[in-house]
Protein backbone atom coordinates (compact mmCIF):
# COMPACT_ATOMS: atom_id res chain seq x y z
CA UNK A 1 0.00 0.00 0.00
CA UNK A 2 1.64 3.53 -1.06
CA UNK A 3 2.36 5.92 1.57
CA UNK A 4 -0.17 8.28 0.68
CA UNK A 5 -3.04 5.84 0.49
CA UNK A 6 -2.23 4.81 4.07
CA UNK A 7 -1.76 8.37 5.41
CA UNK A 8 -5.33 8.94 4.30
CA UNK A 9 -7.01 5.75 5.57
CA UNK A 10 -5.36 6.86 8.59
CA UNK A 11 -6.80 10.37 8.64
CA UNK A 12 -10.42 8.66 7.35
CA UNK A 13 -9.90 6.39 10.19
CA UNK A 14 -8.96 8.59 12.67
CA UNK A 15 -11.85 11.61 11.53
CA UNK A 16 -14.60 8.99 11.05
CA UNK A 17 -13.62 7.98 14.95
CA UNK A 18 -13.85 11.62 15.81
CA UNK A 19 -16.73 12.59 13.70
CA UNK A 20 -19.31 12.76 16.50
CA UNK A 21 -17.55 13.91 18.95
CA UNK A 22 -16.78 17.37 16.87
CA UNK A 23 -20.50 17.76 16.51
CA UNK A 24 -21.42 17.03 20.40
CA UNK A 25 -18.52 18.59 22.27
CA UNK A 26 -17.40 21.54 20.19
CA UNK A 27 -13.66 21.80 18.09
CA UNK A 28 -10.94 19.14 19.18
CA UNK A 29 -7.35 19.34 17.41
CA UNK A 30 -5.04 16.50 18.08
CA UNK A 31 -2.03 17.68 20.18
CA UNK A 32 1.01 16.39 20.97
CA UNK A 33 1.33 14.70 24.50
CA UNK A 34 4.19 12.29 25.09
CA UNK A 35 6.87 10.35 23.24
CA UNK A 36 7.69 6.27 23.67
CA UNK A 37 11.09 6.19 25.64
CA UNK A 38 11.79 2.23 24.28
CA UNK A 39 10.92 0.32 21.11
CA UNK A 40 7.28 -1.74 20.94
CA UNK A 41 6.28 -4.48 19.23
CA UNK A 42 3.25 -5.83 17.65
CA UNK A 43 0.94 -6.90 19.98
CA UNK A 44 1.78 -5.12 22.58
CA UNK A 45 -0.69 -2.92 25.27
CA UNK A 46 1.91 -1.66 27.18
CA UNK A 47 4.16 1.94 26.16
CA UNK A 48 6.65 3.51 28.51
CA UNK A 49 5.97 7.32 27.85
CA UNK A 50 7.67 10.97 28.24
CA UNK A 51 4.82 12.84 29.10
CA UNK A 52 5.09 16.68 27.29
CA UNK A 53 1.17 17.02 28.76
CA UNK A 54 -0.67 15.44 30.58
CA UNK A 55 -2.28 12.22 29.34
CA UNK A 56 -6.03 11.19 29.70
CA UNK A 57 -6.97 7.56 30.06
CA UNK A 58 -10.59 6.56 28.41
CA UNK A 59 -9.32 8.35 25.15
CA UNK A 60 -8.29 7.93 21.84
CA UNK A 61 -4.86 8.33 21.61
CA UNK A 62 -2.57 8.56 18.28
CA UNK A 63 1.12 6.89 17.71
CA UNK A 64 3.09 8.16 14.76
CA UNK A 65 5.87 6.54 14.02
CA UNK A 66 9.23 9.03 14.20
CA UNK A 67 9.49 9.31 10.10
CA UNK A 68 5.49 9.73 10.45
CA UNK A 69 5.26 6.54 7.73
CA UNK A 70 3.08 4.88 10.15
CA UNK A 71 0.48 5.79 12.66
CA UNK A 72 -2.44 3.57 14.49
CA UNK A 73 -5.29 4.95 17.13
CA UNK A 74 -5.65 3.47 20.08
CA UNK A 75 -8.23 3.83 23.23
CA UNK A 76 -5.90 4.39 26.55
CA UNK A 77 -7.47 1.44 29.36
CA UNK A 78 -5.22 3.56 32.20
CA UNK A 79 -2.51 5.16 32.90
CA UNK A 80 0.26 4.44 35.74
CA UNK A 81 3.04 7.32 35.49
CA UNK A 82 4.65 6.98 32.85
CA UNK A 83 3.26 3.67 31.43
CA UNK A 84 -0.24 3.58 29.39
CA UNK A 85 -2.30 0.31 28.91
CA UNK A 86 -4.33 0.08 25.92
CA UNK A 87 -7.49 -1.48 25.39
CA UNK A 88 -6.37 -2.95 22.09
CA UNK A 89 -3.01 -4.55 20.73
CA UNK A 90 -1.15 -3.01 18.37
CA UNK A 91 -0.97 -3.91 15.07
CA UNK A 92 2.57 -2.25 14.27
CA UNK A 93 6.10 -1.94 15.49
CA UNK A 94 6.71 1.58 16.61
CA UNK A 95 9.77 2.65 17.47
CA UNK A 96 11.56 5.06 20.44
CA UNK A 97 10.60 8.56 19.72
CA UNK A 98 7.39 7.73 18.37
CA UNK A 99 4.79 10.50 18.86
CA UNK A 100 1.72 10.36 20.60
CA UNK A 101 -1.18 12.17 20.58
CA UNK A 102 -4.67 12.72 21.88
CA UNK A 103 -7.82 15.36 21.05
CA UNK A 104 -8.17 18.33 22.90
CA UNK A 105 -11.01 20.65 23.12
CA UNK A 106 -10.08 24.31 22.73
CA UNK A 107 -11.05 24.83 26.50
CA UNK A 108 -8.25 22.15 27.28
CA UNK A 109 -5.74 24.03 24.92
CA UNK A 110 -5.94 26.78 26.88
CA UNK A 111 -5.44 25.49 30.43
Amino acid sequence: MSFMLRRFLIVMMVWGLSGASLWSQGSREWRQVGMLTNDVSEGQTLLDVQWIAPGKAARLILLESPDGSLAEVRTIESIYGTHVVLKRRLENDFASGSSLYQQSTTGELNE
